[in-house]
């Protein structure tokens, strides 16, 4: 009778935590519940009652039991309609491109033209860096980009088109942080780049391709080293201007170099997600970046720009020399910019770390003073705070074929198509 007793009891123990686990009871209930089992097992044994009390004894717990799964199963049914809502929500918005993001408004891409713009010609650089993106073998993405630098008045300025080298390897999440793709994104991203060269709008563009994997720092840095303008403004292939820009001001700010406490060195230029850069600044890091500083240039207008405590990879406009100088030099944890870096995770993240050593606003400073040391010493600046947003990310990840579009349904006149069908008529016409 004793080995039928035990397996009588192991049975009641097993579906008492079975019953818990399915519920989502707590682990101490749980706990609880079978000390009660063998509690009640002991007494039985020891008090020489038949197996029907001791079955009878266990019916309190196992309707306790049974109470709090019911409320525990009723709240975890509702978690969990509403995280697969969440998550059906971020697939829609991850699948036709994000449409919580603001719309690019309806602008013709058209050259600026004037003094400015032959002025701009021969002060600037644009260095594209590109890798493989979901819209391959198609060029829309860098009609997109290359066309809208016409809004900030670059578009008879020198171009460089710096195309990162990846090697085919398992495609997982994160691949292309290691150098590595697919062996279809790899032949769809060669594909585009050969279309690139019977491009006739891409003819005034230097490529150059890069013979193994940098990552977006290094490949920069290649880049520069075809640099002959004083000025070079660098842009990833996903971010687009999306409405005219004076760019003349600031580019005659950064020449100047600005005054010996606040040097101008670099200027980025803000997404839609960084207008309140600021208060999110002084909210997570304490630091108090300060009011915009207008900057007088010669040609009788005013750049104003807020200071950085840190560099971004949005798209910036820097003096060449400087930006030379950045490589090589040690910066976050003492390494240099390497291989598959950004520039913002090391030299942003190594500024920031120091200038949140000291959050403090002197009297009468301007900002806190960690912040104005970081801008002293690099003298990064930030473009745009108090305006709209000149620079929209078309995110490569997400930005779809033609043939993809037509099959989902969505429109050419989509705000994140809207700059590369207008090019195009622009083109055609």
């Amino acid at each position: 009778q004793v080995p039928f007793l035990a397996t009588e009891i192991a049975r009641c123990v097993v579906f008492v935590f079975v019953l818990c686990l399915r519920m989502h009871v707590a682990r101490l209930a749980t706990s609880v519940l079978v000390l009660e089992v063998l509690l009640s097992f002991l007494l039985f044994h020891n008090s020489g009652q038949s197996w029907v009390v001791f079955r009878c004894s266990l019916l309190p717990s196992l309707d306790r039991v049974a109470g709090t799964s019911a409320s525990s199963l009723s709240s975890g049914v509702r978690r969990s309609a509403k995280i697969r809502q969440r998550r059906q929500q971020r697939r829609a918005l991850e699948t036709d491109a994000r449409i919580a993001e603001p719309p690019a408004p309806t602008v013709p891409v058209a050259m600026l033209g004037g003094d400015d713009e032959a002025w701009l010609g021969q002060q600037v650089t644009v260095i594209v860096t590109t890798s493989p993106a979901r819209s391959d073998p198609e060029l829309d993405l860098l009609w997109t980009t290359f066309s809208s630098l016409s809004l900030a008045g670059l578009g008879s300025a020198p171009k460089v088109l710096v195309c990162d080298h990846f090697s085919v390897g398992e495609a997982v999440r994160g691949g292309e942080h290691r150098g590595v793709r697919s062996a279809e994104q790899i032949e769809r991203y060669e594909a585009r780049l050969r279309a690139l060269q019977e491009a006739d709008w891409a003819a005034d563009v230097e490529v150059l391709r890069l013979e193994h994997w940098h990552g977006f720092a290094l490949a920069c840095q290649r880049g520069l080293a075809l640099v002959r303008t004083p000025l070079v403004c660098v842009v990833q292939h996903d971010l687009a201007f999306v409405r005219p820009l004076d760019f003349r001001p600031v580019a005659e700010v950064l020449l100047s170099g600005g005054d010996a406490e606040q040097p101008v060195n670099c200027v980025s230029f803000c997404k839609p997600r960084m207008a309140n850069y600021r208060d999110r600044t002084l909210s997570r890091f304490r630091l108090e970046i300060g009011g915009p500083v207008e900057w007088p240039s010669s040609c009788g207008r005013t750049a104003s720009l807020s200071r950085l405590p840190q560099f971004l990879d949005c798209t910036h406009l820097a003096r060449s020399a400087w930006y030379r100088g950045l490589f090589g030099v040690p910066l976050l944890h003492g390494e240099a910019l390497s291989t598959g870096q950004f520039t913002e995770d090391n030299l942003g993240q190594f500024m920031l770390a120091r200038a949140k050593l000291l959050p403090g606003v002197k009297d009468g400073a301007a900002a806190s003073e960690g912040v104005l040391d970081m801008v002293a010493e690099w003298g990064c600046w930030l473009w745009g705070l108090a305006l709209e947003p000149p620079i929209f990310h078309l995110d490569g990840r997400v930005f779809l074929s033609s043939e993809e579009r037509l099959e989902r349904g969505i429109p050419s006149k989509h705000f994140r198509y809207l700059l590369a069908e207008a090019a195009t008529a622009a083109e055609e016409s």
